[in-house]
């Protein structure tokens, strides 16, 4: 099975990665602003609920499912890679551009997790304590960064070695991206034997428990990758497949799909299920707005930048907290002020677009030079 170069409009499928990194940045929003469900039912018995409990429970339902937009990007991820390395698969030059394209804006990342931390250290001491103990999760992330500064953190971090509980933990889908690059040029060799080995991996990753980086990327995450590369080599077929669904009921079906992901993710202990489904959407809605040609020109504009809101968005709600705390905007025992949160979410948009001006539209202009000039 030879992977041969498809003719795709990428600028359609930014609207996708937009759509991704926006779920992502209010699904974190709402996760450490606002407070969970747990401490909600504290403050409210189920069984006084009104219309208005009933409204805020879906809300937070539908703003759960983090991993699995994350799923979205694994799978863009690789249906783009195997764009890139339909035609021309020169291993070292593949990576050379890989790792110009993403490592500025990962170290911008990092260097916006420092400040933040520098901040929360100078005027909120407190948060690394572990005196503020509730259901939030924000005051554990600050707690685990307390060695961020550390000389051998530093030299993790700069190698892809995140710790993932701390202020940048969305960082833990980063390190599984590197490995696929790495991977990638040689996968697509053998494209076949590719695509069944890692389905065999993935099943067997059913009984496989494991702390292991690598054993949960081949077990687990590496199959959405391969669903990407998989669903381009055949982007042909998928289109015409779905030539005939008119967009009412693409939409119809996506929303049937996010809410079995709601129901799946909230009953299952094993997420797996509920990324096998956003997977399946994923390639669902690459070939239906490619066969369209659906443009979605705000969430275009977001997915040019999308890399850059997932890298920066988590440490700007975090820096918020510390603004809206300092200045008794919300009140750290219980965060129930339910609309806070919302204000966060074009605020990372702002910042993460302002960061790439600076750092990650200069690199792709660069490449795209670069591409013209060895054409």
């Amino acid at each position: 099975m030879n992977l041969k170069k498809q003719v795709v409009n990428f600028s359609i499928l930014d609207a996708l990665r937009g759509f991704a990194a926006l779920y992502v940045c209010i699904a974190h929003a709402r996760g450490l602003l606002w407070m969970g469900m747990g401490q909600y039912l504290k403050l409210h018995p189920y069984n006084t609920w009104k219309i208005y409990d009933y409204v805020v429970a879906s809300l937070m339902s539908l703003t759960k499912l983090s991993g699995e937009f994350v799923i979205f990007f694994f799978v863009l991820s690789g249906f783009s890679i195997a764009h890139s390395l339909a035609s021309k698969n020169d291993y070292l030059p593949f990576l050379k551009k890989r790792a110009l394209r993403l490592y500025p804006t990962y170290l911008l990342g990092l260097l916006w997790a420092s400040v933040v931390l520098i901040i929360a250290m100078v005027y909120s001491p407190q948060y690394f304590t572990g005196f503020l103990n509730n259901d939030n999760i924000l005051f554990f992330r600050f707690q685990n960064s307390s060695n961020f500064f550390s000389f051998k953190q530093i030299i993790n971090n700069l190698l892809y070695n995140p710790n993932t509980k701390s202020i940048i933990a969305p960082y833990w889908s980063l390190v599984y991206e590197v490995i696929f690059y790495l991977l990638a040029p040689l996968f697509i060799l053998r494209l076949s034997w590719y695509v069944i080995i890692s389905a065999i991996l993935f099943v067997l990753g059913f009984f496989i428990s494991s702390d292991s980086t690598l054993i949960n990327y081949f077990t687990n995450y590496n199959f959405y990758f391969m669903v990407g590369i998989y669903s381009y080599h055949i982007i042909p077929t998928l289109q015409k497949y779905v030539k005939g669904i008119s967009v009412p009921l693409l939409l119809t079906v996506s929303a049937v799909t996010l809410g079995c992901m709601i129901v799946i993710e909230s009953i299952s202990p094993d997420n797996r299920f509920s990324m096998l489904l956003s997977a399946t959407l994923s390639v669902f809605l690459i070939a239906n707005t490619l066969q369209k040609r659906i443009r979605i020109n705000w969430l275009e504009k977001i997915g040019e930048f999308s890399y850059t809101l997932y890298a920066t968005h988590f440490q700007t709600i975090l820096l918020l907290f510390i603004v809206y705390d300092s200045t008794g905007v919300i009140n750290t025992s219980n965060l129930i002020n339910p609309i806070i949160w919302i204000t966060a979410v074009p605020i990372c948009v702002i910042v993460a677009y302002l960061f790439y001006l600076a750092t990650e539209k200069k690199i792709k202009i660069y490449l795209n030079n670069l591409r013209s000039t060895s054409v």
